[in-house]
């Protein structure tokens, strides 16, 4: 009992000022500390209650540490201090600091603010909330103005800095904030500064009213690798973004009317806020973005604007936006750059001017960009002007003092200059007080002046320039003009090309003689891709009869003709194709005096339509055509008299000059196997055939002897023709077969029926219907051998012979004798037949045939291959031998052929040797005539042989040097070096010098000054080029025959690049063809007639 009271005392004197209750009390030692225990009997009725002034703990248990001053308390705990609270499993509470350890389910009321958490440690301060706290998992702080959850919530008090880690928000009525953590900083009860860190981000809510006036909330968001926010009061005053900055906020007018959004990103973002939470400023820095989507019907712009830079400075109450370095604002198909663009949404203008070097440019869609030092663009209107502006077309240059754009494809330019010339000044241009562009099109000049190094040459009273950016456009084409002696002063190929769209286009040309014609060629071109494509062209002549005076062109003392030509290719789909060239004129001469040299040749005009249709999983096709062949100089052609008749007038004669089938059908059958598929023998067996019927009509004239004695050719012209017909079917079989693994054998049979209905009869025409059936026998065999021959040296593994033998039997009967006992009944007079009594002699299937043929054929091919040592073993084939011969069993005499022998041999890519030989395998007399006895050996009669040899020297070896390759074949090049074209000569800049030699040599048996000679040819045809200089080229062409030693052509061309110009100057300087050719022209294609031109010598008829 003493013990007892002592112990209370005790433990009141401890306590000092703390009040216990509980049911049971102890005191013991734990270690060397003193512990007292109260407990309660009945467990969670938290019996146990301390209390000091206005605090109150309830609890089941707790324990006391005297000299820690300490309580351990295990619950459920109940902390009350007048209106606070505080609840949780259990606590440490240190009542001499006032300052607590909560742990389990811990719910903290105090004042205006309710922390929930599972952990929390608690410290009384003397700061502004009078404690610090760290709330440590599931945290959540409640405030009357926003709500905090994290898994850390830490409060320093004397600070007002409350740190917010993991998993982070904060919200109140119309703001929040996330993040990995946020730093906040209080004034009093309200936040002062934000600092949010990794994945930041930030709203804020606000109302505006859309459509007829009803109200919608939007929400403005922000976020980036870092956010800094101030506040003042309540209320937004700054944001800062840092890293990866992105933004979206709703604009609203003063009316509080949504106008449209805008979305922008950047490295970093600055935004300030009005004292009624909306945004008065945004700057942008770094790589900043933007899209702007108007509200429909609230603001002109119609559609998205998209805008760039490196810096930009939102004015949101002024309306401007600034927009600093690399600037690019996309807008509808408009582009604008600039290093400095201002931007009024109030007016919907853009300003854009130049910084140091830089230039603002605006591009339209599939336009190139206009250029200038200041830049005004009307976004809704589309209009703009441009101070000191340029542009370039295909490779035009315009510059202009100002450009005035009245849409988006019309310019209107002051004081402006075209040129070709990239130079900083150019050393040629146009200039013209005005120009209208319409862009895709054309440019309209009024007056043009040329001026070649700042030199006024000509004028002109307006102009037509080019106007697109590459590809077809419409246009004038500017003439050539010229004197002739003959015909005149002249303009040539003056017209307009116009091209609507990319599957159609047209061009109208005019040449005028003043002493002989106008003449007008027009063409019209279609194409509709993977299904049809076509052209349409005519050439118009009104030309002077009997007259040169121009006066009387269009009347009855001129000629009109006219042409037109038609040609079309459709596939109608994958099987079908349809097929029409065709060709109209009204005059048989109307091309003999035209001024193009391949015109004026064309004396034969073929005209035809043809449809196809193909089933390729049955192998047949079928083909439907009509075509006419129309000899323009026959329609004309006055024959001779060659027979006298019974009155002694010239024999009637017939001239054909068209030539019409009206129609070609054929239907066919490809290779197919007779017995289907199969492992028998006769699996093998291959069929193909094919039927045609073919309707033929001559058109022409009969001429009719109408003079007294025969000799005058007084023929009479009556207009005539014919048509025949025939039908015929043709069957081949074969049967391809390997014996013995190694040998190709091909047996073949080929019958041939006939029909027609008109026939010969001892030269006479009867009508009447014949058929015939002809074929004949083949045989072939082949084989090929392999050898192989080691070699192992100059990067060669090997070398590989390929030697293919083949023999082929080829049977024809003589179809004018009986077969197998058979009368054929092809000739009237089976016994003696000769060509009139063939009843097809000029029939449409041919003559029959009536030589028998019993021949075997002898081939041999060989095929030298080098295997190279390289990973992928290439194989070259550089030396190639045909050998072959014939024998005919039947002939009287001379039954083995001549042998003909090839030889190509082709090291590489710069050399090749190639030649033919014949040699006689009888005997020959003095005449060359040949004797039926064979010769000891085969000699020799014919050789032909040529080589092309391909060298060049560098300046230096550069590895991997990307050379400059010439590609024209052989016949091109000599075309081109011998050609009065201009041209720049293709050499490497690396290239000195440049050389394709040909020769070619031709020895041939012959019959010289009575006697046995060899007739010799041998030729050589040099092409050089030279890079002269860095600037000048030379080429040098010609043909020298080294048997005569003397040239038989040759030229030397000169080139030198003048910057924009070219010249070039080439010399015939021998023979009929010797002259001069001196050409200074503009570079640009689009200007090719701007030129100085000299020409003289025989080549040009002077």
């Amino acid at each position: 009992m003493i013990y007892f009271i002592l112990l209370i005392l005790s433990f009141f004197i401890s306590a000092q000022d703390w009040n216990y209750t509980a049911d049971i009390l102890e005191k013991k030692l734990e270690g060397e500390r003193d512990v007292r225990i109260f407990k309660s009997n009945r467990l969670g009725n938290k019996q146990v209650v301390i209390y000091k002034d206005t605090i109150s703990i309830y609890t089941n248990q707790a324990k006391q540490y005297i000299d820690t001053k300490e309580l351990h308390l295990v619950g459920p705990v109940t902390m009350i201090n007048g209106k606070d609270s505080l609840m949780c499993n259990n606590m440490i509470f240190w009542y001499d600091l006032d300052s607590l350890h909560a742990f389990g389910d811990v719910n903290f009321k105090f004042q205006k603010n309710f922390l929930q958490s599972d952990s929390l440690m608690y410290v009384k301060t003397n700061g502004y909330r009078g404690y610090s706290f760290i709330a440590n998992r599931n945290s959540k702080f409640t405030d009357p103005e926003y709500v905090i959850e994290a898994d850390i919530i830490s409060y320093e008090d004397q600070t007002q800095r409350m740190i917010l880690e993991d998993n982070v928000s904060l919200k109140s009525e119309n703001q929040g904030a996330y993040g990995h953590l946020i730093d906040l900083t209080f004034q009093d009860s309200l936040i002062n500064e934000m600092l949010i860190k990794d994945q930041a981000y930030l709203y804020n809510n606000h109302y505006a009213k859309v459509n007829k006036g009803a109200i919608q909330l939007f929400k403005d968001e922000i976020n980036g690798n870092y956010i800094k926010t101030n506040f003042e009061g309540k209320n937004l005053d700054k944001i800062q973004v840092e890293g990866m900055a992105q933004s979206k906020y709703y604009v609203i007018n003063d009316s509080t009317f949504l106008m449209g959004y805008n979305e922008a990103t950047g490295d970093t973002m600055k935004f300030n806020y009005d004292n009624i939470q909306n945004i008065e400023e945004i700057f942008i820095n770094g790589d900043a973005r933007g899209l702007f989507f108007p509200e429909k019907g609230k603001t002109k712009l119609d559609t998205t604007l998209l805008y760039q830079a490196n810096k930009i400075n939102y004015q949101i109450k002024d309306q401007i936006t600034y927009l600093e370095d690399q600037v690019k604002i996309t807008y509808q198909n408009t582009e604008l750059s600039s290093s400095l663009v201002d931007v009024d949404w109030q007016n919907n203008m853009l300003y854009a001017y130049s910084k140091d070097s830089s230039e603002a440019k605006i591009v339209s869609q599939n336009q190139k960009p206009m250029m200038g030092n200041k830049l005004e663009f009307d976004l809704i209107n589309k209009r703009g002007i441009i101070s000191i502006g340029e542009t370039t077309i295909r490779d035009g240059i315009y510059k202009s003092k100002k450009i005035f754009r009245e849409d988006p494809n019309i310019y209107h330019m002051n004081k402006s200059i075209y040129t070709t010339c990239d130079h900083e000044h150019p050393h040629y241009y146009f200039r013209s007080p005005k120009m209208k562009m319409i862009q895709g099109e054309r440019i309209i000049t009024r007056p043009l002046y040329l001026y070649i190094f700042d030199v006024p040459i000509i004028g002109l009273p307006f102009a037509i320039l080019p106007s697109t950016s590459g590809g077809r456009q419409s246009g004038w084409i500017m003439p050539s003009f010229g004197v002739s002696n003959r015909n005149g002063t002249f303009f040539q190929k003056l017209g307009y090309y116009w091209a609507p769209n990319d599957y159609l286009d047209g061009k109208i040309l005019m040449d005028f003689y003043d002493e002989d014609r106008i003449e007008l060629n027009s063409s019209m071109r279609y194409i509709k891709r993977y299904k049809y494509n076509g052209n349409i062209s005519s050439t118009y002549k009104r030309k002077l009869n009997e007259t040169n005076d121009i006066n009387n062109l269009f009347t009855n003392k001129s000629i009109e003709n006219f042409d037109i030509k038609w040609i079309h290719n459709q596939q109608i789909d994958n099987t079908q194709n349809l097929n029409v060239n065709w060709i109209y004129v009204t005059s048989s001469d109307f091309y003999n005096d035209s001024y193009d040299l391949n015109t004026r040749t064309q004396q034969k005009l073929e005209s035809s339509a043809a449809y196809s249709k193909v089933w390729s999983a049955y192998n047949n096709r079928l083909s439907v055509s009509l075509s006419e062949s129309y000899d323009l100089n026959k329609e004309v052609e006055i024959p001779e008299c060659t027979a006298l008749d019974e009155n002694g007038l010239c024999q009637q004669q017939e001239v054909f000059f068209r030539n019409r089938v009206l129609p070609n059908l054929r239907f066919s059958h490809s290779n197919s196997k007779l017995f289907g598929q199969g492992d028998k023998w006769f699996n093998s067996i291959y069929f193909n055939l094919s039927s045609q019927y073919k309707g033929f009509q001559k058109i022409g004239n009969i001429y009719y002897d109408t003079s007294e004695n025969g000799l005058n050719n007084d023929w009479e012209i009556r207009d005539t023709s014919r048509y025949d017909n025939s039908l015929t079917h043709n069957i081949n079989f074969s049967m391809p077969t390997k014996l013995f693994g190694w040998l190709n054998l091909n047996p073949s049979l080929y019958l041939n029926e006939g029909w027609i209905f008109r026939y010969n009869n001892n030269g006479e025409e009867k009508e009447g219907f014949k058929r015939r059936l002809t074929g004949g026998l083949n045989l072939s065999a082949s084989t090929t051998i392999y050898g192989l021959f080691g070699l192992n040296k100059f990067n060669i593994n090997s070398i590989r012979h390929i030697m293919t033998p083949t023999i082929s039997l080829n049977y024809t009967p003589d179809f004018s004798k009986p077969l197998l006992g058979l009368d054929l009944g092809y000739f009237n007079d089976d016994q003696n037949p000769n060509t009139n009594d063939d009843y097809f002699n000029n029939s449409m299937i041919g003559s029959t045939p009536t030589n028998e043929i019993r021949k075997i054929n002898l081939n041999l091919s060989n095929n030298f291959q080098l295997k190279q040592n390289d990973s992928l073993q290439t194989k070259i084939d550089f030396l190639r031998w045909n050998v072959s011969t014939g024998y005919n069993f039947i002939a009287d005499e001379f039954k083995l052929d001549l042998i003909k022998s090839r030889i190509s041999y082709t090291p590489n890519s710069k050399f090749n040797f190639d030649f033919t030989m014949y040699n006689e395998p009888y005997q020959l007399d003095e005449n060359l005539n040949r004797i039926n006895k064979y010769d000891s050996f085969p000699k020799l009669t014919y050789l032909q042989g040529s080589t092309e040899i391909s060298l060049f020297g560098n300046k230096t070896i550069i590895q991997n040097e990307n050379i400059k390759v010439d590609t024209l074949n052989s016949d091109d090049k000599n075309q081109l070096y011998n050609s009065n074209k201009f041209f720049e000569p293709e050499i490497g800049e690396n290239t000195i010098w440049d050389l394709d030699l040909r020769i070619g040599a031709k020895l041939q048996k012959t019959i010289i000054n009575d006697n046995i000679g060899w007739d010799k040819t041998l030729w050589v045809q040099p092409i050089l080029k030279l890079n002269l200089t860095e600037r000048w080229k030379m080429t040098y062409a010609g043909q020298i025959d080294m048997i005569e030693n003397q040239i038989i052509s040759h030229n030397m061309y000169f080139y030198r690049s003048l910057h924009c110009w070219e010249f070039g100057f080439k010399w015939w300087p021998s023979g009929n063809g010797s002259g001069f050719l001196l050409n200074i022209r503009v570079k640009s294609p689009d200007l090719k007639d701007i030129k100085l031109k000299s020409s003289g010598g025989r080549l040009f008829g002077l």
